[in-house]
């Protein structure tokens, strides 16, 4: 077991500092979690010793909800490529997408929490600062820039997208800024705060409006429950808090306005979130990354009307879009807001994790989903109050973390994105095991793994 942790846990390393565009890449890395999915499912079925050996009652289902609807929108995906027009290519997506799911939900039952928490803060810490040092290298010209002039001084690192690397930093960002106050070493906090800073920095470097309003969100949301509960953590921490609070505001003031340190080429905090409104007027053509959703999110939405019981076949949105637009451009009043000549792209991604969702695999398969997400962040209420101050403060940080992704799902579709899916699909295996664990320990009994058993199957 502690193998196929170690080989878990390098994965999460390696995958976001690779470069995206790797021929294979995700190819390879889910092959190596498929054969990780197979020998957990070996060490469940043929433990080592006869006395570990449980009973496998598969009525223990119905005391994890969210692994029901979790397992019901796979098997309703699953479902969907039966009346897809490529069926290959959407077992293939299947496949990339759902394999990544029990790999870490069966990893964290089987092993001591305790000791995954710490390895995921680490390498979380490591990869983001990696990344982070290689954005402030590709922003002051030391390194060669990635990207095509069309992003101007958007850095992404690794990724191939602005959004998609800045998406993944944002992702484990407040669960760092909630490590970072339990360090008691003074030297290592002022280093680790440093390396928040930057990790910051290079979020508004990429100029990514979702991401930034989904921070600002996930924010709030740990706010409400840290002044809600009145941790004595934060509490002792509250001149460190500050003073990251104040850096916080200052990096954000130095990007906003003309500074010898902002880049000549770059857009300001200010003008990027102002030119929200402006790229709503069809008429401009400066920057329409808006416009295009509504574009896309139109054809995704035709998509569900036509197809609402099982969706257009998971993995083939791409195959489908085309042949819906085709149809709206009948449509005169269609035709004049979305000119052909502007709007000529075939899109992968509907720029929306539910429509997504809702279009390939219909409404029940989305229903489940939200289903499942509205239980995980109900766990909150249950969350094990009898553990370490700080266990509770890491579950509601994974919360926040999650949240951050979900909301930028709304605009964008970071659980396509290998190194961000990862995240996720972590963040949900730790919060699901908090509670699995806290049923047992109120019950006393020996934990069951008859529901994981199950969703893998």
């Amino acid at each position: 077991m502690k193998i196929i942790v170690g080989i878990y846990f390098v994965i999460l390393l390696i995958v976001p500092i690779l470069p995206e565009n790797l021929p294979y890449k995700n190819d390879i890395f889910v092959s190596i979690l498929s054969v990780l999915l197979l020998l957990q499912l070996y060490l469940i079925l043929f433990p080592r010793f006869k006395r570990e050996k449980r009973i496998y009652d598969i009525k223990q289902i119905f005391k994890e909800k969210s692994i029901i609807f979790l397992s019901l929108f796979s098997l309703i995906s699953l479902a969907s490529l039966f009346f897809s027009s490529n069926i290959l290519i959407g077992l293939k997506k299947y496949w990339l997408f759902f394999t990544i799911i029990p790999v870490p939900i069966i990893l964290f039952i089987l092993v001591k929490d305790s000791i995954v928490r710490e390895i995921f803060i680490y390498v979380s810490l490591i990869s983001s600062t990696f990344l982070s040092i290689w954005g402030i290298c590709e922003y002051y010209g030391i390194i060669p820039y990635s990207l095509s002039e069309i992003y101007r001084s958007r850095v992404s690192a690794s990724f191939s997208n602005p959004n998609h690397f800045s998406s993944y930093l944002s992702s484990t960002f407040l669960l760092l800024a909630l490590y970072f106050l339990q360090i008691k070493n003074s030297k290592y906090k002022l280093i680790f705060m440093i390396i928040l800073c930057l990790i910051y920095s290079n979020i508004l470097y990429s100029e990514t409006r979702g991401v930034w309003i989904s921070l600002i969100i996930a924010i709030v949301f740990l706010s409400f429950f840290i002044i809600r509960y009145s941790f004595y953590i934060v509490k002792k921490n509250k001149y460190w808090l500050v003073s990251f609070s104040v850096l916080l505001i200052l990096i954000t003031f130095i990007y906003s306005y003309p500074t010898p340190i902002r880049h000549p080429k770059s857009i300001s905090v200010t003008e990027r979130l102002s030119s929200t409104s402006e790229i709503l007027d069809m008429s401009s053509t400066k920057d329409f990354s808006l416009k295009e959703r509504l574009y896309i999110w139109e054809i995704a939405f035709k998509m569900i009307e036509n197809s609402p019981a099982l969706g257009v076949g998971w993995g083939n949105f791409k195959e489908s879009f085309k042949v819906v637009r085709n149809l709206l451009y009948t449509n005169p009043e269609f035709l004049n807001r979305f000119p052909p000549n502007i709007f000529k792209n075939i899109k992968e991604h509907a720029h929306n994790e539910f429509l997504h969702i809702g279009a390939e695999s219909g409404i029940l398969s989305l229903i489940f989903f939200i289903t499942f997400l509205l239980f995980l962040f109900l766990k909150l209420k249950k969350v094990n109050y009898t553990r370490s101050e700080f266990n509770i403060l890491f579950i509601i940080g994974i919360m926040s973390c999650t949240l951050t992704i979900l909301v930028h799902g709304l605009v964008g579709y970071p659980l396509h994105i290998l190194p961000t899916a990862l995240n996720f699909w972590t963040f949900t295996a730790f919060i699901i095991v908090n509670y699995y664990r806290k049923v047992y320990q109120r019950t006393k009994e020996k934990p069951d793994n008859s529901s994981v058993l199950f969703f893998v199957l």
